[in-house]
């Protein structure tokens, strides 16, 4: 599929020329109030919204109370910013998920925007079903920890069919992270 297609770009080169993926989930963000990063330049100053996108960038400067997260869709980039309390209560989403939904108030001061975060979702489980496919798992000969100790030359076995996940089929990003 094209979805597929777009995953297994991602899986090589980080990128694909095909399509975005974000661009496969708009119709669940827009069912679910997400604007996309262009309907940000047309938002008023101090407007809740909420936006979604794959991680690109996390930064958090070294004396900083602020951590940035620079967000692609497939339309273009936001920016966020989550102050020290909001990263200390969603830490663990902040610096692990591949994609977020952030919620806040938009601030606008010229050409710069960006959304200071009052909440962030974790939605890598939304991107990993772009493409989503069952792949039959093929063990390794040092694959004993994902495998029990189960050693490929000892025979087949069978093995119940898994979603895809992250780490198994489904979409890998790699933002760039600066602490």
């Amino acid at each position: 599929t094209e979805g597929r297609e777009v995953v297994e770009d991602y899986r090589a080169v980080q990128l694909s020329l095909r399509a975005h993926p974000v661009a496969f989930l708009r119709p669940e963000l827009d069912r679910r109030g997400i604007l996309p990063a262009a309907a940000l330049k047309n938002a008023k100053d101090g407007q809740k919204i909420r936006v979604a996108g794959i991680v690109l960038v996390r930064q958090r400067p070294g004396k900083g109370n602020v951590t940035f997260l620079t967000l692609e869709d497939e339309t273009g980039i936001a920016n966020a910013l989550a102050w020290q309390r909001i990263f200390d209560s969603h830490r663990r989403i902040i610096l692990a998920s591949a994609m977020v939904c952030v919620t806040g108030t938009l601030q606008v001061e010229g050409k710069v925007i960006h959304i200071v975060t009052e909440r962030i979702e974790d939605l890598t489980p939304l991107l990993n079903q772009v493409g989503a496919m069952h792949f039959p798992h093929r063990p390794a000969p040092a694959d004993g920890a994902r495998n029990g100790g189960y050693d490929p030359r000892d025979g087949p076995r069978s093995r119940p069919s898994t979603p895809p996940s992250g780490r198994d089929g489904g979409l890998r990003i790699r933002s760039r992270n600066f602490h």
